[in-house]
């Protein structure tokens, strides 16, 4: 949820943090924005935790994350165990990692992995910035900085109005997403918002635009299989893995001699290894969709972009190079 920006410890050899947390205004603003999100009867989330990924999911994480429970405004402002941190900056200092690591991860993410497990205590919605400071980073050494930058969800006007400050004068832009599942067109459309197009648009970053999909090596094979038609690819490899079991149980049946488990072992890593030629087939498959799809949908959004006039138009001139770039 916050900016986290990374850079190389000239200093010292040690790591070094500096978490600078929301002014009290700004919290209290976004507080009273996220009332209005609940509505007027706050009370029926107390009951139920809302559907993942909706406006009132990510509300109700932030208020559940930093008191606890659901209640009015004024109510919360009486609970000052987190907030008491706001218009603040904490400095952490460690010369172990993972030390380091334990102490900067409660500022940075969430300490539960769902709405349901959240709780009183956690320090990451009033937080606005975190700058850590690493030593031995041979690619940090340079002077580059990396700067992780709030999801598409993130609802803080503050950490919004520092990230766009940071989109507007880096000098490359990677956008980063999992891709655990076989990639589809509303998958490639989620990665590439329609606010963050705009936002590079706007202040002419789109020639420094890189797609990182991580994680595009855990895949569901069936799935992928399905969706993007690949069982005649693969259906040779799975037709001989068959044979080959059925070799093994007939060897199994008619020979009790020792020296037989060699060729079972033979036999059973041909099975191995088509197995992972299915598997490498459906991934590589599934990537080259993903980039496609991905360089299809900006391309279209861009063209887009230039043909629908508007205000910016008068201000903003169309990026470098012609839509045939990468």
């Amino acid at each position: 949820a916050s900016v986290v920006e990374v850079s190389y410890n000239t200093k010292n050899q040690k790591y070094e943090a500096d978490v600078k947390f929301l002014t009290k205004q700004e919290w209290y603003t976004e507080l009273e924005t996220i009332s209005d999100v609940f509505g007027k009867k706050p009370e029926k989330l107390r009951k139920s935790c809302p559907d993942f990924g909706s406006e009132v999911a990510v509300a109700f994480s932030h208020v559940m994350a930093v008191y606890g429970k659901i209640a009015e405004v004024e109510e919360l402002k009486q609970i000052h165990n987190v907030t008491r941190y706001l218009d603040k900056t904490k400095h952490i200092i460690e010369e172990e990692v993972t030390e380091f690591r334990n102490k900067i991860e409660p500022f940075i993410m969430s300490s539960v992995n769902s709405i349901k497990g959240l709780r009183s205590g956690e320090y990451w919605p009033i937080v606005k910035r975190v700058h850590l400071r690493v030593p031995r980073a041979d690619f940090l050494r340079s002077g580059a900085v990396l700067v992780d930058l709030p999801g598409v969800k993130d609802s803080n006007p503050a950490r919004d109005s520092v990230a766009k400050e940071y989109l507007k004068t880096c000098d490359a832009v990677w956008i980063v997403s999992n891709i655990t599942r076989a990639a589809d067109d509303k998958t490639a459309k989620y990665i590439w918002n329609k606010s963050l197009r705009t936002q590079l648009f706007m202040d002419g970053q789109y020639g420094r635009i890189a797609f990182i999909c991580t994680k595009a090596d855990n895949c569901d094979v069936k799935d992928i299989c399905r969706r993007l038609h690949l069982r005649e690819r693969i259906s040779p490899l799975e037709k001989a893995n068959a044979e080959l079991r059925e070799q093994i149980n007939q060897i199994k049946k008619e020979s009790k001699q020792p020296h037989i488990q060699l060729k079972i072992n033979e036999l059973e890593n041909k099975i191995r290894s088509n197995q992972q030629a299915i598997v490498i087939t459906c991934v590589k498959a599934r990537n080259k969709f993903l980039k496609c799809q991905i360089r299809k949908n900006f391309r279209s959004e861009l063209q887009e972009m230039r043909r629908v006039p508007n205000e910016a138009d008068k201000y903003v001139d169309s990026p470098d190079g012609d839509d045939d770039d990468d």
